[in-house]
């Protein structure tokens, strides 16, 4: 359920980022900037039309791969960092560090919970 919620997620960000730097993209290739020699050469419009497909086709390609190395950093690196606290002797761990069939503590094999919002739902656990 989280993962598709991180895909979704980075879908919309990846979709706005690629739509604010098409018009960039788009004048770069027009303008014909030469990073190594330094000057301006607009290209003609015929030559530029010419050379859309292809352009394109290597847009889409990286904003294809930034998706996708997107989405696994949203999913392994926010996923990863929710922390469960367990009923019973009160073992917190990180999601990753609990038995992953089961969901069980450990320690003692009771059931976890998230962390957040614990106590407000356990308040006799309080200290």
């Amino acid at each position: 359920m989280e993962t598709t919620k991180y895909i979704k997620q980075s879908a919309k960000r990846v979709a706005i980022f690629s739509l604010l730097i098409l018009p960039f993209f788009l004048i770069g290739i027009k303008v014909g900037y030469n990073k190594w020699a330094g000057d301006i050469k607009p290209i003609p419009w015929e030559d530029f039309l010419a050379l859309l497909p292809k352009a394109m086709i290597i847009y889409t390609a990286n904003v294809i791969c930034f998706f996708i190395i997107y989405t696994m950093m949203l999913i392994f690196l926010k996923g990863s960092n929710d922390s469960y606290i367990c009923t019973e002797c009160e073992n917190v761990l990180k999601k990753w560090q609990m038995d992953k069939n089961s969901g069980k503590c450990t320690v003692c094999g009771s059931n976890m919970e998230p962390l957040e919002g614990f106590y407000e739902r356990h308040p006799d656990k309080r200290d």
